[in-house]
């Protein structure tokens, strides 16, 4: 399907530009066209420049996606002018405008990245109160770290993504020759490798019990669900979820059972890590990627405090609360915070968030009254952050990030960094 979009896309281009060009040039053909419908000549020129950029535009979306989207809706309007003009004069030739209508219309659907783009969420205007901090291990760029979580000897356990191929079409197939790496840094600082996921296996966001370390995971329908590592040091799904698109966030609630993040469905899995039985806790729009523009995605860190979840939901710009009800099942949404487009975060006993931003490059802190205030950038060392956990033994706080991936920032480092709260 994605290479019969790029065939047409291509196509269009070529086509664009030659007739666009033909009009330029004051082709006989192309004068004649205009003064048979009543047009004046001047608006064949304008015509034409129009569709030699559009068709410039599909052109260079072979090298700059986000420009296919603005050259397909550019097109559509002298190709609308066109198909009107003929049926007008009840000409049959009003079908091959109609033909190229319909194709650029099918570009700006399937490759609406420019309009995402456009419309990503506008982050709040915020104070900055920023953190001395300090790198605590560096990895170099095109790694990924994801996750982080405190084990209980204080010991600082996060996740390493590698071999995500970002090129790939659909993200079953980033993940297809993706693993993970589970890294432990004790409180010394030294550095040792726990356990490393088979190929195609991606644990992404852990989460720390008194069981040990449990994961979401996401890859193919046999291997997406809960996953654990015991204590020989193997994973073990404990269970399926084959429902799920982009499983993320992780948390283990009250009643020890596990709420898992879908970013792509805008659901809360439950899952009994005993049973291995799944259930959708709750699907909510508000949950959910917006349709079309969406870019970022839905439901992603997840966290409980004081009977409730909170939710991060970058392509919405908000925290979302969830109530647990006595009956064990979900309030309706609320919204805690928005204009911050949050990762993941942590949560400390007062409900003071700390939200990791990924692409905007900052941790961000929430009151519970909502206020928001930037409490480290890029000059802390935070780039593409994408999670965060409480030292519970020193007032410290605990960043991973990727460097820069999506930035492409070759020079970048993926980090684990310690910020120093005040």
């Amino acid at each position: 399907m994605q290479l019969l979009i790029t065939i047409i896309q291509i196509g269009v281009g070529i086509l664009l530009v030659l007739l666009g060009g033909a009009k330029l040039l004051g082709m006989q053909q192309m004068k004649a066209s205009f003064a048979h419908f009543g047009y004046p000549q001047w608006l064949r020129l304008v015509v034409g420049g129009v569709e030699l950029v559009g068709g410039l535009l599909l052109l260079g979306g072979v090298a700059v996606p986000l420009t296919i989207f603005f050259g397909a809706i550019l097109l559509a309007i002298p190709l609308l002018g066109a198909m009107m003009s003929h049926m007008r004069l009840r000409e049959a030739a009003g079908l091959f405008p109609l033909l190229l209508l319909v194709l650029v219309a099918v570009l700006a659907w399937q490759r609406p990245l420019g309009l995402q783009i456009m419309m990503l969420p506008q982050q709040a205007e915020m104070v900055e109160t920023l953190l001395p901090s300090e790198t605590v291990v560096a990895h170099p760029f095109g790694e990924f770290l994801e996750g982080v979580q405190v084990a209980p000897d204080g010991s600082i356990i996060y996740t390493n993504l590698l071999n995500m191929d970002f090129s790939q079409p659909s993200f079953a197939e980033v993940l297809a020759s993706a693993h993970s790496e589970i890294v432990r840094v004790t409180p010394d600082g030294s550095s040792m490798l726990l356990a490393t996921t088979p190929t195609g296996i991606v644990a992404a966001v852990p989460e720390w019990t008194e069981d040990g370390l449990y994961f979401s995971v996401a890859g193919s329908d046999e291997t997406r669900g809960l996953w654990w590592l015991n204590g020989a040091g193997e994973f073990e799904q404990l269970a399926a979820i084959p429902d799920g698109v982009t499983l993320n966030g992780i948390v283990q609630g009250p009643n020890g059972r596990f709420y898992i993040a879908d970013s792509a469905l805008g659901v809360i899995w439950r899952a009994d890590a005993a049973t291995g039985t799944v259930e959708r806790w709750i699907e909510n729009s508000q949950l959910a990627p917006r349709t079309f523009v969406g870019l970022f995605p839905g439901a992603n860190g997840i966290e409980f405090w004081n009977g409730d979840f909170y939710v991060a939901v970058p392509d919405r710009g908000t925290i979302v609360r969830v109530p647990l009800l006595a009956d064990d099942t979900a309030g309706e949404p609320i919204i805690h915070a928005s204009g911050i487009s949050g990762d993941d975060f942590a949560i400390d006993s007062s409900g003071v968030l700390y939200v990791t931003t990924h692409p905007f490059n900052s941790v961000v802190k929430i009151l519970p009254d909502g206020t928001l205030s930037k409490i480290a950038g890029e000059a802390e060392g935070v780039v593409g952050s994408t999670d965060a956990v409480l030292s519970p033994d020193e007032p410290a706080l605990y960043v991973v990030g990727d460097g820069g991936i999506f930035e492409m920032r070759e020079d970048g480092e993926a980090k684990l960094v310690k910020l120093t709260l005040k």
